[in-house]
C-alpha cells in the first residue's frame, strides 16, 4: 500500500461530489453526477483530513461514548438507556440496546404472547414480508424511514420497541435470548419455526395488513436470513431482503467511530448474502442515499413495485404532528433529503489492509481502486 497521500482530488467520489456545486443544487435536486475514472486514486488509501465529520447513521440516536465491544461500530448508548449491553460475544460484537420510552406498547399486556402458545391463522395471501439489514449504526434507520414512506408498506414502530427492531419483541415472547447480547453469534435461540411465529404475531398485532409489504428492519438479520427465509416458507410468504452496505470512507461519525475488524467481521455476513443466488435481495450503498438519492430510489422502487412513492424529505419514523418526539428518535425521524442537506456526507480515506480492500471489492465497491489489491 503507498504510503503517500495525494490531494483530495485525487478520490473520484469527492470530484462527483464538487461538480454538483454543493449537494443539492439547482432544479435537479436529487441528480448526482458520476464520474467513472479510468485510473483509480490510490491516494484514497492514505489518511486525508476532510473537515468535519458527519453522525454515522441518520437513523441511530446520538449518545454519549462508553467503553463496550462495540468501541467503534458503536458502542455506546444514552446514558437514559434501558439496559444498556455491551457484552462480549466471542468474535462477535453486541448492539447497544436504547431507551424506550416510558410505556412502549411491546409491554401491555395484551399485546404480549408467549410461544408456542397457538396464535390464530394469519392469511398471508398478497403478502411480501421485507427484511431490511445491514451493519449496527450504518443508516438502516435511515433507509427504514425512507421505505417507510411508501403507500405500500408497514413496519414494526407501533409496538414502541428500541430502533422499531424486533429484538424486545422476541424477548417478550420468551425466547432465551437478550436484547444486544450474542446477536451476531452463529447460534441464535429462534429457529425457523420461532421466526414464523413471530411473523403471526406482529401480523396479528403490529403490521397494518392491509399494506402488501411486512417490513421487519433488524440489523442482526443479516447474521439469520436463511433462518427468515425458511420461517417464511413455512407461512407460505415470499421474503426480499434489502442490505445496506457503507463504505469504511464514509463512516466518519465520532459518535460510533469505525473500527476495520469488526467491520470485516460484520461485512462477512453481506458477503454471504451478496453470493447466495437463491433470495431475493437488493443492496444499497450508504453513499448512493447521499449523491445518488434519485437514481437509488428509483431501483428501490422497481425492485419493491408495491412501495409506491418514496418522500425523501419526509420519514416513517417521524411522530405524527401534534405529538411530542420521542427523544430516542433524534435525526432517525428526518427525512435523508433534509438530511444530508444540512450534514453532507464526507468521504475520509483512511488506511485500510489489503484484505479491507479486497472485501470492499467484493461486495460492490470499485470508485477508489478497491480491486487493485
Amino acid at each position: 500500500m503507498e504510503s503517500q497521500a495525494r490531494g483530495v482530488e485525487a478520490t473520484p467520489l469527492l470530484r462527483k461530489r464538487d461538480d454538483k456545486q454543493g449537494w443539492f443544487a439547482g432544479v435537479g435536486l436529487f441528480t448526482t453526477r458520476r464520474d467513472d475514472a479510468s485510473g483509480a486514486s490510490r491516494g484514497a488509501r492514505a489518511v486525508l483530513a476532510l473537515g468535519a465529520a458527519a453522525m454515522l447513521c441518520v437513523g441511530a440516536a446520538s449518545t454519549s461514548a462508553g467503553q463496550g465491544v462495540l468501541s467503534s461500530l458503536g458502542a455506546s448508548s444514552s446514558a437514559a438507556a434501558e439496559n444498556s449491553v455491551f457484552t462480549s460475544l466471542g468474535r462477535s460484537p453486541g448492539v447497544a440496546v436504547g431507551r424506550l420510552g416510558d410505556d412502549p406498547a411491546f409491554k401491555h399486556p395484551e399485546n404480549i404472547v408467549k410461544y408456542p402458545t397457538p396464535l390464530p391463522d394469519v392469511d398471508f395471501s398478497g403478502k411480501t414480508l421485507l427484511i431490511v439489514m445491514g451493519h449496527p449504526f450504518s443508516g438502516t434507520s435511515a433507509l427504514e424511514g425512507l421505505i417507510g414512506t411508501g403507500s405500500g408498506v408497514t413496519d414494526l414502530c407501533e409496538s414502541g420497541t428500541w430502533q422499531c427492531e424486533d429484538t424486545w419483541l422476541l424477548k417478550y415472547m420468551d425466547f432465551n435470548m437478550e436484547p444486544g447480547v450474542d446477536e451476531w453469534n452463529e447460534y441464535y435461540p429462534v429457529d425457523a419455526a420461532g421466526y414464523a411465529y413471530a411473523f403471526k404475531h406482529f401480523a396479528l398485532t403490529w403490521w397494518d395488513m392491509s399494506k402488501p409489504l411486512l417490513m421487519d428492519k433488524t440489523p442482526n438479520l443479516l447474521a439469520h436470513y436463511r433462518t427468515v427465509v425458511d420461517a417464511a416458507a413455512k407461512l407460505g410468504v415470499p421474503v426480499k431482503f434489502v442490505l445496506l452496505t457503507r463504505h469504511p470512507f464514509s463512516w466518519t461519525s465520532q459518535t460510533h467511530p469505525f473500527n476495520q475488524g469488526l467491520w470485516m467481521e460484520l461485512m462477512q455476513f453481506s458477503l454471504q448474502v451478496l453470493n447466495d443466488p437463491s433470495i431475493d435481495l437488493h443492496q444499497i450503498k450508504y453513499e448512493d442515499l447521499a449523491w445518488n438519492m434519485d437514481e437509488t430510489i428509483e431501483k428501490l422502487q422497481e425492485f419493491l413495485p408495491q412501495l409506491g412513492e418514496l418522500n425523501p424529505w419526509g420519514s416513517a419514523l417521524e411522530e405524527p404532528e401534534g405529538k411530542e418526539a420521542k427523544e430516542i428518535n433524534g435525526d432517525r425521524a428526518m427525512g435523508i433529503a433534509e438530511y444530508f442537506a444540512s450534514e453532507p456526507l464526507e468521504w475520509k480515506p483512511l488506511q485500510l489492509d489489503d484484505e479491507t480492500f479486497q472485501m470492499l471489492c467484493a461486495v460492490g465497491y470499485n470508485n477508489d481502486g478497491e480491486c487493485e489489491y
